[in-house]
Parts: C-alpha cells; sequence; structure tokens
C-alpha cells in the first residue's frame, strides 16, 4: 500500500465501473480532464526541538518569552489550519470539482494526525449541504516514507546523503542579503539575528547574533547554527499569524522575509536529491501511475512538503508563489495539481496567503514547465531511483501493491 501523505485524486469527467466501462456525466464536456490533486497538511503546531547548535536543543534556549500558545498537541492541525482546509475544499467544490462522489474522488492519506486531520477537512469542504457524506479515505504511509517508521522499502545512500547536504549547502544562497557561505556577509547575519531577537527575547545560549555561522563538520555533517534557529521561529511568526494566535509585534513583511530561512533550510537537509527521491520513491511512482490513464477517479493526496519538495524534483517543475519568498516555496495548505490532458499532463501550483482568518481561496500559478511528458518523466525518475536506490527500491514500491 501507498505511503504517500494526504493525496485527491479526482475524476471529474467520469468513472469506469468494475466491468471496465467507461461512465461520463452530461457535463463531461464542460470539466476538466482527471485531477491528481497533491496537498501540503494544514497550518500546524511546532515542537520545541531546534537543532544545530551544540549544547542547546531546544526552544527555551533561545528565548525568555512565551512560545505561541497553540492549544493542540505538538505537530497537530490548529483549530484555524483546520478550517482553512475546509474552506479549501470549499473552494475546490467551486472551482474544480462541481460534482464528486466517492465513485470520482479517491482520497489518500499519510497516518500522521496532521494528514489525517486534512484529508477529513477538505472532504467536509468538498461535501454539498445536505448530501451523503460517503467518502473514506485510504492511509497509506509508505507512499510518503519509503524508510523509518518501521518501514525499509527502499534505503539510501548515507554517505552520499551526507555529501550532497554539505554541497547544497554551499551553493545555495542564504535569505535575507546574507548571501553564500564562502562569501557571506557576516555583519547582515548577524544583524538579522539581532532582529529576531526583538521578538523572541533571549534564553541561555546567549545573543543570538553570536550563534554560529552554518558549517560543516568533521565528519562531513552540516551544522546550521543560528539559521536553525531563525528556522524555527519564523516557523512560529507564521503558523501563529496563521492560525490568528498572538505572537509577537513583527510585520507581516517580516514574517514572510522570515520564513524564507524555512526553505534554505529545507534546501541543505531535505531537499537532498539522494535522500528524497529514495524516501519519497513509492509515492512517486505512485502519482505517475495515477496520471498514466485518463480514466479512472480523480485523487487527492494529504502530505507533506517533502512530497511536493519531491514532485518537483521527479517532474523537473519550478514556481512563484508571491508574496511567499523564494523559489518554489510550499507553504501549509499548497498543493500541486495535475490535469491529465490528450497528450500532455498539465501542472499548476496552488497556495494560500494567510491574512488572519481561515476563510482563503487558494491561488493557482503554473508551474514552469506548465506542461509534462508523462513518459519522459518516468524514465528520468526510474533512472534517478535507481542511481540511488538500485532496482529492489521499484520493485519493493510495486509490490507493496499501490502501483
Amino acid at each position: 500500500m501507498w505511503a504517500l501523505r494526504v493525496f485527491l485524486i479526482v475524476t471529474v469527467g467520469g468513472y469506469q465501473d468494475k466491468e471496465r466501462q467507461v461512465h461520463l456525466r452530461a457535463s463531461a464536456k464542460t470539466l476538466p480532464g482527471k485531477q491528481v490533486i497533491f496537498f501540503r497538511h494544514c497550518v500546524r503546531s511546532t515542537n520545541r526541538q531546534v537543532k544545530g547548535v551544540d549544547g542547546f536543543g531546544f526552544a527555551e534556549n533561545f528565548t525568555n518569552r512565551s512560545l505561541p500558545n497553540w492549544q493542540t498537541p505538538e505537530r497537530w492541525c490548529t483549530a484555524q489550519g483546520a478550517e482553512m482546509m475546509e474552506h479549501a475544499g470549499k473552494w475546490l467544490a467551486q472551482t474544480r470539482f462541481p460534482s464528486i462522489t466517492s465513485k470520482t474522488l479517491q482520497v489518500i492519506s499519510d497516518v500522521m494526525n496532521r494528514d489525517a486531520t486534512s484529508a477529513n477537512h477538505l472532504l467536509q469542504g468538498l461535501a454539498r449541504k445536505n448530501e451523503t457524506y460517503d467518502f473514506t479515505v485510504q492511509f497509506l504511509p509508505h507512499l510518503f516514507h519509503s524508510f523509518g517508521y518501521g518501514r525499509s522499502l527502499c534505503t539510501p545512500n548515507s554517505s552520499l546523503v551526507k555529501k550532497e547536504s554539505a554541497e547544497l549547502l554551499l551553493s545555495n544562497t542564504m535569505p535575507m542579503g546574507v548571501g553564500r557561505l564562502e562569501h557571506m556577509n557576516t555583519t547582515r547575519y548577524r544583524e538579522v539575528l539581532r532582529t529576531l531577537e526583538t521578538f523572541v527575547g533571549r534564553g541561555e545560549a546567549g545573543p543570538l547574533e553570536d550563534l554560529p555561522v552554518p558549517s560543516v563538520s568533521a565528519d562531513g555533517s552540516v551544522k546550521l547554527g543560528g539559521a536553525s534557529v531563525m528556522r524555527f521561529f519564523a516557523q512560529n511568526l507564521m503558523y501563529a499569524f496563521a492560525s490568528g494566535i498572538p505572537y509577537t509585534s513583527a510585520t507581516m513583511e517580516q514574517r514572510y522575509s522570515y520564513v524564507e530561512w524555512v526553505y534554505f533550510y529545507r534546501k541543505v537537509l531535505s531537499q537532498v536529491p539522494a535522500k528524497l527521491a529514495v524516501q519519497r520513491a513509492c509515492g512517486i511512482l505512485k502519482v505517475i501511475d495515477d496520471l498514466r490513464s485518463p480514466l479512472g477517479p480523480n485523487l487527492m493526496y494529504a502530505g507533506h512538503d517533502g512530497d511536493l519538495d519531491a514532485l518537483a524534483l521527479a517532474f523537473q517543475l519550478s514556481w512563484e508563489a508571491p508574496p511567499w519568498p523564494g523559489a518554489s516555496p510550499t507553504p501549509p495548505g499548497s498543493a500541486l495539481a495535475f490535469t491529465v490532458q490528450p497528450e500532455e499532463v498539465k501542472v499548476e501550483f496552488l497556495y494560500p496567503v494567510f491574512n488572519g482568518s481561515a476563510a482563503i481561496d487558494l491561488r493557482s500559478m503554473a508551474t514552469s514547465p506548465a506542461k509534462v511528458d508523462l513518459a519522459a518523466v518516468e524514465e528520468r525518475v526510474k533512472k534517478l531511483i535507481r542511481l540511488y536506490a538500485g532496482q529492489s527500491c521499484i520493485d519493493a514500491c510495486h509490490g507493496a501493491k499501490s502501483i
């Protein structure tokens, strides 16, 4: 079974029954082709762990002020975060799925609470008033993680992951005018940390401006130092605002500026091809299989930012999503939407712009490229997986009976 995080795949034009007969609605000519929509989960609470600074591993080490009062367990959807996913479902019903049933839409989710909650609220938004709620969610965790969490369908090369991560640290530009590590503007780096301290205060780790710069340790592993601390508090700044929870005096412009540290962190530690292509191998292959035929139900997945990163790697996609900064951002509640067309697959990026409320319509931006050749994508993806994990990884994903 697939272990991907919540995806919603819907067949808008019709469905195929057990006898493989195709049934089209009267309005099929006016509806888009089969769609596969992969969502990142809701706005969630954060945990207290902060990695990257030796001797200090928790948020309280870096602040003397209260953290956001999430009113939910760690890494679960906030109340307003769940409501935003429900509104996204209503938006889908108005714009993409004007008429759906359990025969024309399948929903797949990871098993984590934030994914299941997101899938459930998307479906609540999609359901029409007074209509029978007959949808079920399939939980296929291996689509989202082929290794870890008790699974070992595929095995990454840890030495190669470490090597590529170090290379990404050197090649990526740090946000807010700090620049690349080799020629970084240390004065600007300290200034950015000092400004953050005016919002969050100072903890036992001392002045934030004295935190170490990102580096590669003697064993080859990456330590992000103060950049990791900025990533943690940037999440708190943005997620608290999105959830309607008071937290610091930061302006909206400042929250968007600091959130780019989240994406820098992910580029260096999470978007490592040797890790990402293996960890999400089964999910990538499943989506390709979903898109192979114009028949069958639409699909909707509820998963993680890592799933969107993996699909971007597999399909060689990039996008902009203003006012979110940086290349190919993946804010909570965003999604990649694939539409099957006669000769190719159309791709769009859907995303919210937080305004402090739950009623946020998604915005749509064409990816680059906006259309892809599925056969070329599949050939490239299988080469990539074989390079990093061997044919056995592909065989294991197929053997899990989710492709």
